[in-house]
């Protein structure tokens, strides 16, 4: 997947096939259905659109019965079980999915909480005081700094978000005043915590509507490891791997290389060292991971300003990750709990 690829191709071809499939259309492509829509998505989107849905299994190719179709037509594709839920919720596929595992792993509150920052504006953000105004640089360091002593120990963005609306929540039942000192001790935005709140309740009870949200979805809800499991298995296939814990990022399948964002944790090493306060901007290695062959991070983004940047990352090395992730593996158990789920409107 291209860092351009646009979400909206991703979720056109996704819908697409869902409409395809519930009127029995499954021998038209999603290229030629969405070829008639107003705004018609671009081929190669679409086509890697579909990469990226098979690769997190809500896609699954289904070729020619013979050699003759076969070369005559196009490799067909059909919905599985993840991806009509996944089509279910208002959200992107991958953050729709990270919900979908997080409710079975029993931290789906707290999932909820992520996600919600994730699909709007975050909350973190450092303007300064009336004393004081901030740079750019400034204000990175500082949102940074927050988000790795909200995470600690696990240097993540999404924990991160978990750990700021856990404390606005609990710092609101004393007070509007208080939930105000909270956002400002943690540069946090008041207005955005409390649109990442209503979101959150909408969520859930979209999830509820759908029958996706269980009894049990908040059994494990302080599990930080369950929490980054669901988020990374959400976020695949959005790995970065920093070789031999220091240097710059390898992204997909290590073709690019990518630095880490200003305002994310993942530009602290294991030691406290942070990128970005190297010489030249960041350009120069920071002290490697102790020992560590290698670090995974799994983000949430990759933008290219004026290099690439990978953002909202959490860095996985606590989950066991190696070389190989065994992702077909975690979506053959996500098909199999699902297919147990009634689907609403099939």
């Amino acid at each position: 997947m291209g860092p351009l690829l646009s979400r909206l191709s991703i979720s056109s071809g996704l819908h697409a096939q869902l409409v395809l499939t519930r009127q029995g259309r499954e021998d038209v492509s999603v290229e030629d259905f969405l070829r008639g829509a107003p705004d018609p998505p671009e081929e190669r989107s679409v086509r890697n659109a579909q990469q990226l849905l098979r690769e997190i299994g809500a896609l699954t190719a289904t070729t020619a019965r013979d050699e003759e179709e076969k070369a005559a037509e196009a490799p067909q594709h059909g919905l599985t079980a993840l991806g009509v839920h996944l089509c279910s919720l208002p959200l992107s596929p991958q953050l729709a999915k990270m919900v979908l595992w997080a409710n079975l792993l029993g931290v789906g509150g707290a999932a909820l909480a992520v996600v919600s920052g994730l699909q709007y504006r975050e909350p973190f953000v450092s303007l300064g005081d009336a004393q004081r105004s901030l740079s750019l640089a400034q204000a990175n360091k500082a949102v940074r700094a927050a988000k790795l002593a909200l995470s600690a120990p696990e240097r993540s963005d999404h924990v991160a978000l978990w750990a700021a609306s856990k404390g606005f929540e609990a710092a609101r039942s004393k007070g509007g005043d208080a939930a105000r000192r909270f956002c400002e001790a943690n540069c946090l935005s008041f207005r955005q915590m409390q649109t990442l709140r209503q979101t959150s309740a909408k969520l859930r009870g979209e999830l509820r509507g759908c029958t996706l949200w269980d009894e049990g979805a908040d059994r494990n809800g302080e599990d930080t490891s369950l929490l980054l499991a669901a988020v990374c298995a959400g976020l695949f296939p959005n790995l970065a791997l920093r070789r031999g814990g220091r240097g710059k990022f390898q992204v997909n399948g290590g073709r690019l290389e990518a630095v880490p964002h200003p305002s994310s944790v993942a530009s602290f090493n294991g030691k406290g060292a942070d990128w970005w306060e190297g010489t030249g901007n960041g350009a120069q290695d920071v002290e490697g991971e102790g020992g560590r062959s290698n670090v995974w991070v799994c983000f949430n983004e990759l933008s290219q300003l004026e290099e690439r940047q990978v953002a909202k990352a959490a860095t996985e090395d606590m989950l066991g990750l190696q070389e190989e992730i065994p992702v077909a593996a975690m979506n053959k158990l996500c098909q199999q709990m699902l297919s147990q789920v009634p689907v609403l409107g099939g």
